[in-house]
């Protein structure tokens, strides 16, 4: 019979493979954990606001530090954030807080969509009012613009808001 002259190692092809494995999941955690650190938040201060207040048809301001975290999930976190009333009210904000956390879905966000699943608010104040008009300042976004696609059979629609049927 011929025999192989040299001995195949199979114990240390897997010890390496192992420790290859290994040595990935620990460079992909500490990725993880330290890139939320490296980016500058800051930067991204004046582009939140504008979006917010784009979105919001409010002047929206970030007063407080912000901060970014993506254990145990994708959150931001930012120390102070007021919201301001539209014009006409007595009161000049609408909201403020002394600190908010908001939590990001991660599927949409890798196809460049941010979903909220979650917001925290500490210390809110919130000013609610109604002029003699009937007016509140608690209809948040353009008045102009209405959402007609929003069509769905039962009374809570997708984004959370309860619409009544008669």
């Amino acid at each position: 019979m011929a025999q192989c002259s040299e001995p195949v190692y199979y114990k240390d092809m897997i010890k390496r493979i192992l420790i290859g494995l290994a040595l990935l999941i620990v460079i992909l955690l500490g990725a993880v954990l330290i890139l939320p650190g490296l980016v500058p938040t800051d930067t991204y201060r004046e582009k939140l606001e504008a979006e917010l207040s784009r979105t919001l048809s409010r002047d929206v301001e970030i007063t407080g530090d912000i901060k970014l975290s993506t254990f145990p999930t994708i959150s931001i976190q930012t120390d102070g954030v007021s919201l301001s009333n539209p014009d006409g009210f007595t009161s000049e904000t609408f909201l403020k807080v002394d600190g908010m956390s908001a939590k990001v879905r991660l599927m949409p966000l890798l196809s460049k969509q941010v979903e909220i699943s979650g917001i925290e608010f500490d210390s809110p104040v919130i000013s609610l009012e109604r002029r003699s008009d009937g007016k509140v300042n608690w209809d948040i976004g353009d008045p102009e613009e209405e959402n007609t696609d929003l069509k769905e059979v039962t009374p809570f629609k997708r984004d959370g808001r309860y619409t009544e049927y008669d």
